[in-house]
Formats: C-alpha cells, structure tokens, sequence
C-alpha cells in the first residue's frame, strides 16, 4: 500500500526535542525572536511575529486591522472550513467567490461581485502551493480599498514573478502543522511590512500563556501517527475507508486526537523556533524535491485527467498533489475505493480541503467548487517518495481511469 502522505521530519529532530525540552524551551524567548527575524528575511518583509496556528495568525490579524461586528470578509468557496467558523465566530461575515476551474483558486473576475459597502478584507489562499492571481486580487483591492491578507498555510517557497507569496499583500500567514512545509508540531506566522499591524498584534499574543505544556503530547502523538503509517497494519486501516461508517468512526478518532493537542491561545515556544530555525535552512531543497516528484508523476499520467495550473507565471510548491477525474463513470468515492482495493491510498472531498458553501447553505451559488470537491483526489506525494512508487501510482490510477473509459 502506498501511503498518501507522510510527515515532514528531519534527521537528528528527536535529539534536538529531547534537548530543547531538558533545557526548558517550552517558553518563548531568543530562539523564537531570531527565529522570527529569519523568516522575515526569507519572505522579504519587514515584520515577522510567531504564533501558536495558521488559524491564530488569521484571527489576531483580523483584530489587528480593526475589523468591526458585520463587516465582510471576501474568500474563496474551496478552502478550510475552520476559516468561516472563525470569521463568523468574530461576528464577521464570509462572502464566498468561486474558484478557478483550472487553478482550484479564488476567481479575481468574481470579487467585483460580491463586494459590498461592508467589504474590509479579501482573503487570498494560495491553495496546495499554487498562488493565486495576485496582481489581478490587488487591483481590485486598491479600487476598492480593501485590506488584502494572504492565506500561505500550503504555500511556504512558492513564488510569483521570482516574488515569494507573502510579500503581496497588506499581510500574509503561514502555518507550520505536521505536513506542511515547516513542522514545528503545531504553529503558524505573520508577515507584514506594517509596524501599526505589527505592535497591535504583539499586544494581544502578550496576554498569552508563556508556555505550551501541550506540546509535548502534540509530538508524542505525532510521532505515533507516523509509526501506524509505516507499520504492517496501515493498509488495514486505509482499507476500512472502503467503508463509509468504518471511514466515519476512523475520521472522528484522528479529529478528536488532533483536537486534544490542539492548543488555541499560547504564545510560539523556543522548541518550535529551534525546529523552525533548522528546516528553513533547507526548505527550498524541499520545495524542490518534491517539485521533482510531481513533475515525474505528471509525465507518467494517463489522459482523463486535469492538473492543478495556472496560466500566471509563478514557480509552485507542492503541499499536496490533487487531480480532478474529467468526466468519471463513478463517483469519486466508488473511484477512490477502486484505487486502495489496488494498493493506492489517496484523500478525497473534505479529507483534501472543504467546500465551505456547504457550511453557509450556499453550496448551488458555488458550481465549480462544488463540482471541484465532488471530482478531486489527492494523490500521494512526499519527500521520500520512490521513483518505482511514482511508477506504480501511475500505473494504478491509469488502469483505474482505463478501466472506468472502457465500461462506459
């Protein structure tokens, strides 16, 4: 069985947690400061500030810009769900845009449309490593003035223009989770070039606890989730998605474990900086890599398939590889079940991102994230992905998609 995905872990990480936890990096200190100077160097921004999520970073960013109850927040249908809870949470309202049919992004032709006179901010996410029209989303933006925050939570290394996404907009956030292309076990960042935005945020995290005791177990589980992934008995639990209450009661244990070590307000802690410090160093090698990987796969691939792309210059990184079926007899979940009865795990619908129109009850205003998230499969890709692995992912998705064709 070929695993969808794996966590991003470095060689000698385990010793450099024991250390930093022996020595009481659970807090934020020195670590973190130069931690946040680096990546403000790396992004080409003035300011960085560390915080405890990519969810955190939005919600104090949102505060920090002096949004009010009923002002709108303008973001694409196809993104985290989480995203429009904390919008509506803050007494804000999300206004959806459908996406792009080809580059799973926010439609710049759309905005215009939904903008209205308590329209603040336009929310652009750079979905799986892919940017956005950013030039097209900045015009508008300035005719209209509204604030633009970039959402990079997949994005970290992706550049426009040889301009890295980040330093588009009147502020950007990253997220530093277990897969994404920094892991620092939970964890997220703000870029900006404001020092108002700046010093309002680094009021509020003061208020904050100094340390994350749930740290710890955040790794622990971690650690455990990568040892099931790699044990002889993954393929039996990727087999149980064949099933839709076994892939119910599977999903609420995995949500419910992520939730337990999730932690909501803490400040970044000198442990996670430490980690942060060592894989920025080669985050572009990364990048790279898993570029390789892709381009190799995309080689390998059968007709009947449509590619995540855009026709803005931009060189993009690869948070996850998703495809969309062109025209499939079956239902992507009967497709899916096809593919892991052949040994190849791969995510679909929510388990990829969310269509957040479903959430608003606005999903038939939203048609191409609708038929986006009904059509989509994430296909694996990571760092340690093996050319005869590329091989057989291919080999198996074209049989599947051959084999869909012929009964037609």
């Amino acid at each position: 069985m070929i695993r969808r995905r794996n966590p991003r872990y470095y060689k000698g990480e385990f010793k450099d947690i024991l250390g930093a936890i022996f020595s009481n990096r659970i807090a934020s200190g020195d670590d973190t400061d130069l931690f946040e100077k680096k990546f403000a160097q790396y992004i080409g921004a003035k300011f960085a500030i560390a915080t405890c999520s990519g969810r955190n970073a939005l919600s104090l960013l949102l505060d920090a810009f002096g949004l009010k109850e009923g002002d709108e927040v303008i973001m694409p249908a196809y993104t985290l769900k989480d995203l429009v809870y904390l919008i509506k949470e803050k007494g804000l309202i999300p206004k959806l845009v459908d996406i792009e049919k080809d580059s799973f992004n926010i439609n710049p032709q759309l905005i215009p449309g939904q903008i209205t006179p308590k329209s603040k901010v336009i929310l652009a996410t750079h979905i799986f490593g892919l940017a956005c029209d950013m030039e097209k989303i900045l015009e508008i933006a300035k005719k209209y003035n509204l604030i633009v925050i970039e959402d990079c939570a997949h994005a970290l290394g992706t550049r426009l223009n040889k301009k890295p996404v980040g330093s588009y907009a009147d502020a950007a956030f990253f997220s530093f989770e277990t897969i994404k292309a920094i892991n620092t076990f939970g964890g997220g960042i703000i870029v900006t070039n404001n020092e108002k935005i700046t010093q309002n945020v680094k009021d509020s995290i003061k208020n904050y606890p100094n340390k994350n005791y749930n740290l710890p177990a955040k790794i622990f589980f971690s650690y455990l989730e990568d040892l099931a992934i790699k044990s002889p008995f993954y393929p039996l639990i990727v087999r149980a998605f064949m099933n839709k209450i076994t892939t119910k009661i599977i999903s609420k244990i995995y949500l419910s474990v992520h939730n337990t070590t999730r932690v909501k307000k803490t400040r970044f802690t000198d442990l996670q900086a430490l980690l942060g410090l060592k894989q920025l160093d080669f985050v572009d090698s990364r990048n790279k890599l898993r570029k390789s990987i892709a381009d190799n796969l995309k080689n390998k691939l059968a007709k009947g398939i449509l590619l995540q792309e855009a026709a803005i210059l931009g060189d993009r990184t690869f948070y996850f590889f998703v495809i969309k079926l062109l025209n499939p007899k079956y239902a992507i979940e009967e497709f899916r079940r096809e593919l892991i009865a052949q040994g190849l795990d791969c995510g679909i619908k929510n388990e990829i991102t969310d269509n957040c129109a479903k959430y608003l009850g606005q999903e038939e205003r939203f048609p191409i994230t609708k038929e986006i998230y009904e059509s989509t499969l994430q296909l694996p890709l990571y760092d340690n992905l093996t050319d005869e692995e590329v091989s057989k992912i291919a080999g198996i998705l074209n049989q599947v998609i051959t084999k869909g064709i012929n009964e037609e």
